[in-house]
């Protein structure tokens, strides 16, 4: 345990933040980013960041480009 929380926890963490930039940059798809962490099942990826979120990927993208 590292500050209260598990390694693994921490990397999730961190990697879930790296996903959340990607996808506000809006240059790579959603399964692109969901490749790029590690995930090799879509959805498995959406139900990592809506647990981290409370939303899912397509919708921080869709909130993102209505901002522009």
């Amino acid at each position: 345990m590292l500050f209260g929380t598990s390694v693994y926890a921490f990397f999730q963490k961190e990697r879930m933040q790296e996903a959340y930039r990607l996808l506000l940059s809006d240059e790579e798809s959603i399964l692109g980013i969901a490749l790029r962490m590690g995930y090799s099942n879509p959805g498995h990826f959406t139900a990592a960041f809506r647990k981290q979120f409370g939303l899912n990927p397509s919708d921080l993208r869709q909130s993102s480009r209505l901002r522009r």
